[in-house]
């Protein structure tokens, strides 16, 4: 569950901050560059807090590297590597086209379908407060803080080498 809520935050970071439909300064200075940011999630289960993380992001064009719950996770648009450090696990799967908790690209299509689901609590040049109302039980609010935009420095960084790991790891790869 926690790795599906950590993708959705990861995929949601990345259809706000590259396709918000509001009218948002920092959202229109960003196609073109390398966005990092500090984040804050925290999930709202029949009133009350379910769960909370915090972490960093870094997002280029259909690639992202994600860190929270914990876990860390790559990917280059076509490959999703879930890296844990504590476990010394590496999950390796496809970036699906169906599965929207997986494929950032489809909450990017499917962006303007959330409609009155999105709130935006507030926003700066280089902050933004969302609200994601999931369904009548649940809701996730999105802090993102201190955004920077740098030029495009490639995604090279956003892959994963599992061969650089120790032989304790365990490897799962669904591809």
């Amino acid at each position: 569950m926690m790795k599906k809520i950590l993708t959705v935050a990861a995929a949601l970071f990345f259809a706000v901050l590259l396709y918000g439909a509001v009218d948002i300064p920092v959202l229109d200075r960003i196609p073109g560059h390398r966005v990092t940011f500090s984040y804050s999630m925290e999930t709202l289960r029949g009133g009350e807090k379910s769960d909370v993380t915090s972490g960093m992001a870094v997002v280029e064009d259909n690639s992202f590297k994600v860190s929270g719950f914990g876990i860390k996770v790559y990917s280059d648009g076509k490959t999703l590597w879930m890296v844990d450090e504590q476990v010394e696990e590496v999950v390796i799967q496809d970036v699906d086209p169906e599965d929207f908790q997986s494929n950032p690209v489809l909450i990017i299509t499917g962006y303007k379908s959330l409609g009155d689901r999105l709130k935006v609590n507030s926003a700066t040049d280089s902050s933004l407060d969302v609200t994601l109302t999931v369904d009548d039980d649940c809701t996730m609010r999105f802090i993102v803080k201190d955004i920077r935009m740098t030029e495009k420095a490639g995604t090279e960084d956003m892959l994963f080498d599992v061969s650089a790991l120790p032989s304790s790891y365990v490897i799962t790869d669904l591809r």
